[in-house]
């Protein structure tokens, strides 16, 4: 129905994701297609305008690195705006996961955790 439909602005989302690319030193795109190939991958349960929109509004300490960004991001992605909260939560786990490990340098299994956020 019409009034089901959520109103977006493609064009100034465009143009916002492009204000704050160039902030963020060109790391915000990639940063963007990392979340929408995990949005894919976990079943679609963000539209991708409300998680490009959430992610370029986000603050995050220049310089960062893009795992420091992602583990930001993925921290403060908000479970509520999901259709499947369960997934955010997994992947809020996962990154502290990886976290244990690379405190512990145990960086091939920090590894194969963050290569499991990204397969099918």
């Amino acid at each position: 129905q019409y009034l089901d439909w959520t109103w977006t602005d493609p064009f100034e989302l465009i143009k916002e994701v492009d204000f704050y690319d160039r902030m963020y030193e060109g790391k915000l795109r990639p940063l963007i297609r990392l979340f929408k190939l995990w949005n894919v991958n976990t079943g679609h349960h963000y539209p991708s305008y409300k998680l490009e929109r959430h992610l370029s509004l986000l603050s995050y300490i220049n310089p960062m690195g893009i795992w420091d960004m992602f583990r930001h991001a993925a921290t403060n992605l908000p479970a509520f705006i999901s259709s499947n909260p369960e997934t955010v939560i997994a992947l809020k786990a996962c990154v502290g996961m990886i976290e244990d490990y690379e405190r512990k340098n145990m960086h091939k299994e920090a590894h194969s955790v963050l290569n499991a956020i990204f397969d099918n």
